[in-house]
């Protein structure tokens, strides 16, 4: 359920569904997130008790008028530390655990989690448009600097202790980076843009297209929207520059990758080119912290920038 809560709550605020517009119905987005839709049901309750959406008996499901005011940072951050943590202090009660007890563990997780991560790391990608952008988000949810480089300039990046790199793209860097150690890192669509696209694609005689930035990225989001839906989503990538401006020319709505958004979108003059914007999956950095955690207790690992890291 967590999941379609946040690709609706996300969706919202991001403006997807306007204040007062209907959404899918439960059994449509379940179909389009690959859940039950009475999964849909109940996040959709949650959603009502937290004032974004309004469900009235026989009718679907609407953003509320007032959903897209702003929210503090700190209220939305306190919502999901105590969905979190309610669980986690329901076992600490039951185990017996003073309230003292219970903020002493809290506060030496906060600093662990704060002051360590003092090893260098490097985030690796195929061009310098996501490398700076992944770089940027992971240095925000790791709490440390991350310095990043391009797959072509992997020895510019000398006394890095761990290159940090999306999974697809782990087999062009194993190998060239000898003595430091490789963790990859899921990266995936933003739920609300991929939402966008999977409902542009059910409309009636829609055609969608999505442009990348190269051969490579076109085969993995073909894959990708293999597993997301039955409808066809025309795949091409910014290379071809003829396929470009084809889909351009006979497709309802485009959308571009980060690579190769600016570019497209100069192409279409007027037009509007959607962004398909990737993050970083913050549930998938369990292990990456782990080690990050070893390493610091390791004697000897550096604290400064190494010469050809971009920071």
């Amino acid at each position: 359920m967590e999941k379609v809560v946040s690709v609706v709550r996300n969706a919202i605020l991001a403006g997807t569904w306007q204040p007062g517009s209907a959404l899918p119905s439960a059994r449509q987005l379940g179909e389009d997130l690959h859940v039950n839709k009475n999964t849909v049901s109940k996040a959709y309750g949650l959603l009502t008790r937290e004032g974004l959406l309004d469900v009235s008996r026989g009718r679907r499901a609407r953003a509320t008028p007032s959903a897209r005011r702003a929210r503090p940072p700190s209220d939305v951050f306190r919502g999901e530390l105590r969905g979190a943590l309610e669980p986690v202090l329901r076992s600490a009660r039951m185990l017996g655990l003073r309230s003292d007890e219970v903020n002493e563990a809290v506060r030496d997780e906060l600093t662990s989690f704060y002051e360590t991560a003092t090893a260098q790391v490097t985030l690796v990608e195929c061009n310098r448009t996501d490398a700076q952008q992944y770089a940027a988000e992971l240095s925000a949810l790791l709490g440390t600097a991350v310095g990043w480089t391009v797959i072509g300039d992997l020895r510019g990046a000398r006394g890095t202790n761990l290159f940090v790199v999306p999974y697809f793209h782990l087999d062009d860097v194993q190998g060239q980076v000898e003595g430091a150690r490789v963790v990859g890192l899921h990266v995936a669509p933003d739920p609300s843009v991929l939402l966008d696209v999977l409902m542009s694609a059910r409309e009636p005689g829609a055609r969608v297209g999505l442009v990348c930035g190269n051969p490579s990225s076109a085969k993995r989001f073909s894959r990708l929207f293999e597993f997301y839906t039955t409808k066809t989503i025309e795949i091409t990538h910014f290379r071809d520059e003829k396929a470009t401006a084809r889909m351009l020319a006979h497709c309802s709505r485009v959308y571009a990758t980060s690579e190769s958004h600016a570019a497209v979108q100069k192409l279409a003059h007027r037009r509007q080119v959607m962004l398909l914007r990737e993050r970083i999956d913050a549930e998938s950095l369990g292990p990456l912290r782990a080690l990050l955690a070893d390493l610091a207790k390791t004697p000897g690992v550096p604290r400064a920038a190494a010469a050809g890291v971009r920071r």
